[in-house]
């Protein structure tokens, strides 16, 4: 109460005493003197009221200091006590993060006592990175943060904190943060156990939907296995496997897994009772766990990794049928919820197995599988003991067109059994209403179905019985496998037949030519194989393109397939090559008439994308038995028979004879020794000169390649130059007639003798290697010779076998001074477009046309564009082959450039070239006829 108030309250009791007393006076008649009494008495009061009001002030300030105090005192005290009940705890932090104070509720929650905490940072407690970057954050200026959660890893378990966190200001002017932290710990394991507990119903719920699938038990643990380890909240690595007790007692036999190596699964296929963890786990029949396992293992396996495991026996009653066993981290802490979970798994499980290994019949009530079928996608139809529909789910309106209303109660065959297989099921059925039991039960066949419409389409079938009320009643689920049966069909045919041509490929060929020869051994009849290649095909594709190409094998496999009887077989083995299967021969002379048609066929040229294209077959013939009573021997005697074909010129064909064998095995032993030729040093040059027609100046020479086997035999080019191409030896060979030649022309221009050009044949496997211009240009730097005095001769196949990327080398080999030349012009099928634009300084008239050019007027003809051609290009002509003065008269009236051939020199080894180099002109000699063929007799290998 405030002063002024006690005083004016003091006053006016004064005043109401006196005036009583003044009243009390007068009522007694004692009021003579009275009146001046109570005057002088008011007038006193009133001059010692401010005496009184200071006295007073004094007295209630007093009081209300000391009252005040108390009140301090009773403050402080409470806020101690609810600093220290409260149960969050509290600790307040100095600007450098040291602990400063603490409640009991902050040290019990960390096991602290208060000298403990003397010189310690927060973050000795509390090793949290987040924390410390947040409490940082507002001593910066960060607003405070409420309700933060954060986990802390001990050593037992994790614990989750809930920390609040804001700036506070105190007398000694001085920053500091107050902490409020409460453990949640508890709460984050209850809404965990609750969330666990949803997942777990929700795991349990799929388990038992798996068990009511009509699979095997093998492919139900599979998926069971699958659900286990993809639960995103265990602390599995996705691995682990389900063993179970099989026929022999006591060992446990791997039946499902998910991502444990392969030898693993053979390592632990087989575990004995009592034998590792999961032995162990099934002998005590308890759950088994350890956070640690290496490679000391009692049963290890390649690439074992450090790993843990839960194991849990699978058990019904007292009885194991298995064990569950996952696969956890190195250093993984059990957890009991875990462990729980697995077990719920596991009793499910066991249950489920039980049910399997009996094979009794899962029972479900109406309603829930009313709400499966509905749902599914196969038709499901249930049939009472008459055979009489009972229930036709929705997925069967769809697949047969009838309404529930139209099917049920109709007997199955009326509606969807086609005649094909209705005496089947009347049969069948009648045994199953008697007996429950039938042939069909329990299995899954594909069999036919007919729809409403008459439609029939294929199914897949499975149909379960049960027992009700006595009689058996069954289920059947049926599937449209219409889709798949053509996916499979189309599968079939791409493994067996040629995606190209769409004839039959080599393992078609090969399995209807085992049948032919099963039979034929039985029946006693001949049958024929042949091979047939293309000749020249690659030029075509090469020239043509790809596209061409393929168009041109389309259009033969159709004249093919014309030149046969209906039960023969014609295939295509890849690229241009084919095979016919010919069976049920009477004679082996028969073959020739379907060769003769085969012939007759390719006589009609092919027209492809407007180009009339001429192509001839090479053919190779076995017979069966007489050249083979297998499979293997048979294509292998006929493709034999079709490289003699090839051999002897192509657009033939020859059957095979043992001969031929020994002809393969000398091809064999040839590239065997070729191999070789380098190191042994048996290859050799020759050279042959070129002539200017006006003036006779030598003006190049043809480096020529020639192989002497072992000192002795001399084999011919045309033998081994198309086996190195083959084989591939042509680029390693090819490099060391390039290097040789170089260095030959270096000698003789250091001798003095006139420096001509060296020309070099070019092959196309050589060609097409990338680091061919590399190579080049090295054995010029090595061999020191002037990239001008090289020229390198391509054939038209290496100029149009993708033009573009040959335009770019030549361009490259052009740019180093190198001259080009096209050899044997008029022999392919070049593009003039690319000829023009090919950088070439030389072509080369091939011998067939120069031959024949006085008596034959086509090759004339063609010698005369060849040459009118070249000169308007601004090319230069060489002749190669010319050997009679009428040849050379004719090439001088056309006013062909060079010639090259025996009427100026045979090839001559480098010492006789020598002597044509001292020569200012060579005499051309006129060489007759009779003369060119003795020396193509008499040095038959060594000159041509």
């Amino acid at each position: 109460m405030k002063p002024y108030v006690i005083f004016t309250r003091i006053l006016a009791i004064i005043a109401i005493v006196e005036f009583s007393v003044m009243v009390l006076l007068s009522y007694l008649d004692l009021t003579e003197g009275v009146f001046e009494f109570m005057v002088d008495a008011v007038l006193l009061a009133f001059i010692s009221a401010p005496f009184l009001y200071i006295w007073v002030i004094r007295t209630v300030a007093k009081n209300l200091k000391a009252e005040a105090q108390r009140e301090k005192v009773l403050l402080e005290a409470y806020a101690e006590n609810i600093v220290k009940s409260v149960p969050s705890g509290l600790v307040v932090l100095s600007k450098d993060l040291r602990i400063l104070s603490t409640n009991p509720a902050f040290n019990r929650m960390f096991n602290l006592k208060e000298e403990d905490l003397t010189f310690k940072v927060i973050f000795d407690v509390l090793p949290l990175e987040r924390l410390k970057e947040a409490v940082k954050g507002i001593l910066s200026g960060d607003k405070p943060f409420r309700n933060m959660i954060f986990e802390l890893d001990e050593e037992k378990r994790k614990r989750f904190l809930e920390i609040s966190a804001r700036e506070i200001h105190s007398t000694d002017k001085e920053d500091k943060v107050l902490l409020i932290i409460n453990d949640v710990t508890e709460h984050r394991e209850a809404v965990e156990k609750i969330h666990r507990g949803f997942q777990l119903q929700t795991i349990l719920n799929k388990l038992l939907r798996i068990s009511l699938e009509d699979i095997s038990l093998d492919n139900m643990l599979e998926r069971i296995i699958e659900e286990i380890v993809s639960l995103p909240w265990l602390s599995i690595e996705s691995k682990g496997g389900i063993w179970l007790v099989e026929d022999e007692p006591d060992v446990l036999v791997l039946r499902a897994q998910r991502g444990l190596p392969l030898s693993l699964q053979k390592a632990c296929h087989h575990i004995p009772f009592g034998k590792c963890l999961c032995g162990m786990c099934a002998k005590e029949k308890t759950l088994k766990f350890t956070s640690h396992i290496d490679e000391r293992h009692e049963r290890s396996y390649e690439d074992m990794t450090p790993h843990g495991h839960y194991c849990v026996p699978i058990k019904y009653s007292d009885r194991v049928f298995g064990i569950i066993n996952l696969y956890v981290k190195d250093g993984h802490r059990f957890d009991a919820t875990e462990a729980e979970f697995i077990s719920s798994i596991a009793d499910i499980l066991a249950g489920i197995i039980r049910r399997k290994k009996a094979e009794e019949a899962l029972q479900a009530s109406e309603a829930k599988f009313h709400k499966i079928s509905s749902s599914a996608q196969d038709a499901i139809i249930m049939m009472d003991s008459e055979g009489k529909i009972s229930y036709w789910n929705p997925a069967s309106e769809r697949m047969f067109g009838y309404t529930s209303e139209e099917a049920v109660g109709k007997e199955l065959h009326q509606l969807i059994v086609p005649p094909v297989h209705l005496k089947g099921f009347k049969a069948g059925f009648e045994k199953f209403k008697n007996t429950g039991h039938g042939a069909v039960l329990g299995k899954t066949l594909e069999l036919s179905a007919v729809r409403k419409d008459g439609t029939v389409f294929p199914v897949e079938v499975s149909i379960s019985a049960e027992k009700l009320d006595g009689k058996w009643n069954s289920i059947g689920i049926v599937r449209d496998i219409t889709e798949r049966k053509r996916s499979e069909e189309m599968i079939v045919h791409m493994a067996y037949h040629d995606h190209l041509t769409g004839l039959p490929n080599r393992l078609l060929l090969i399995d209807r030519l085992n049948q032919v020869v099963a039979r034929g051994r039985r029946k006693k009849f001949y049958a024929a194989i042949l091979f047939l290649d293309l000749d020249r095909f690659k030029v075509i594709n090469d020239t043509l393109g790809h596209p061409v190409g393929d168009k041109l094998l389309k259009a033969v496999a159709e004249r093919l397939k014309n030149c046969l009887r209906e039960g023969d077989t014609v295939a295509r083995l890849g690229g241009d090559e084919f095979t016919v299967l010919l069976q049920e021969i009477n004679r082996p002379q028969d073959v020739t008439k379907v060769v003769e048609k085969i012939f007759s066929a390719f006589e009609t040229p092919f027209v492809i994308d407007g180009h009339e294209l001429f192509i001839t077959t090479s053919i190779g013939i076995s017979i069966f038995p007489n050249d083979g009573e297998d499979t293997d021997t048979l294509l292998k005697n006929a493709d034999i028979a079709m490289y003699r074909a090839k051999d002897e010129g192509r657009n033939n064909y020859q059957l095979y004879t043992p001969s031929m064998n020994a002809s393969a095995g000398e091809r064999l032993k040839l590239e065997n020794r070729l191999r070789k030729a380098i190191e042994k040093n048996e290859f050799f040059l020759l050279f042959q000169p070129q002539v200017d027609v006006k003036t006779g100046e030598i003006i190049g020479i043809e480096a020529l390649l020639r192989w002497k086997e072992s000192g002795e035999r001399l084999i011919s080019p045309k033998e081994f130059i198309p086996l190195a191409e083959d084989t591939g030896l042509i680029v390693p060979i090819g490099e060391w007639v390039l290097r040789r030649a170089c260095e030959q022309n270096r000698i003789w221009q250091e001798k003095g003798l006139k420096p001509v050009k060296i020309a070099v044949n070019i092959s196309m496997r050589q060609f097409k290697q990338r680091d061919f211009v590399d190579t080049l240009s090295r054995i010029l730097k090595d061999t020191k010779l002037s990239a001008g005095y090289l020229e390198l001769e391509f054939t038209e196949s290496i100029i149009m076998d993708n033009a573009e990327s040959t335009i770019e080398t030549m361009q490259a080999l052009k740019a180093m001074g190198i001259r080009l030349a096209i050899d044997d012009f008029g022999t392919g099928y070049s593009s003039l477009e690319y000829l023009r634009r090919i950088p070439i300084d030389i072509l080369k008239i091939a011998q067939a046309f120069v031959r024949n050019i006085t008596v034959n007027q086509d090759d004339a003809t063609i010698v005369i564009a060849i040459i009118r051609m070249a000169h308007s290009l601004k090319l230069e002509v060489i002749a190669e082959g010319v050997e009679t003065e009428e040849q050379l008269k004719f090439l001088r009236n056309l006013q062909c450039d060079k010639i090259q051939g025996f009427i100026i020199s045979r090839p001559i080894p480098p010492e006789e070239m020598e002597e044509f180099l001292k020569k200012e002109k060579v005499f051309i000699k006129t060489v007759s006829g009779e003369e060119v063929a003795k020396g193509y007799q008499k040095n038959q290998n060594l000159y041509i």
